[in-house]
C-alpha cells in the first residue's frame, strides 16, 4: 500500500502472507533471511578471493555443500558459520537488539524464526 510516498512494508506482507504469527507470513520471512544471509556469505567468499572449492577444503566439506549455503537451500548451524567467517578471515559478532519502536506507517522489523539445519 502507498501513501504519500510511504510504502508500508508490513500492509504488503499482511496482504500476501497474512499477519505476523501466521505460518505462511514466519516461512516467508525465514526464506528471506536465509536468502539474505546466503548472499553475504556468498559475498564475503569473493571478497576473500576463495573459490567455492578452497572454502570447503578450508572447513572440512566439500564444493557442493558450500554452493547449497551460497543458494540458500542449506543453512549453517552455528558452529559451521564460526567456520566459515574463520576461513574466509573473518569474525562473528552478535550484538544485543536495541528495543525496537513502531514506525509512524505501522511497520516493524522482521526476525526469522528459530530453526537450524545443516547438510553438512
Amino acid at each position: 500500500m502507498r501513501k504519500k510516498g510511504i510504502y508500508d512494508v508490513s500492509a504488503e506482507l499482511e496482504g500476501k502472507f497474512g499477519s505476523q504469527g501466521a505460518q505462511e507470513r514466519e516461512s516467508a520471512v525465514s526464506q528471506a533471511w536465509e536468502e539474505y544471509n546466503a548472499q553475504i556469505l556468498l559475498d564475503a567468499r569473493k571478497e576473500a578471493g576463495l573459490t567455492q572449492e578452497e572454502l570447503a577444503r578450508r572447513i572440512g566439506a566439500d564444493k557442493g555443500y558450500i554452493s547449497r549455503v551460497e543458494r540458500g537451500l542449506t543453512v549453517p548451524t552455528v558452529a559451521t558459520l564460526y567456520r566459515l567467517a574463520s576461513a574466509m578471515g573473518m569474525t562473528v559478532e552478535v550484538r544485543k537488539r536495541m528495543p525496537e519502536k513502531e514506525s509512524s506507517c505501522g511497520g516493524g522489523v522482521l526476525y526469522p524464526s528459530a530453526g537450524e539445519r545443516d547438510g553438512l
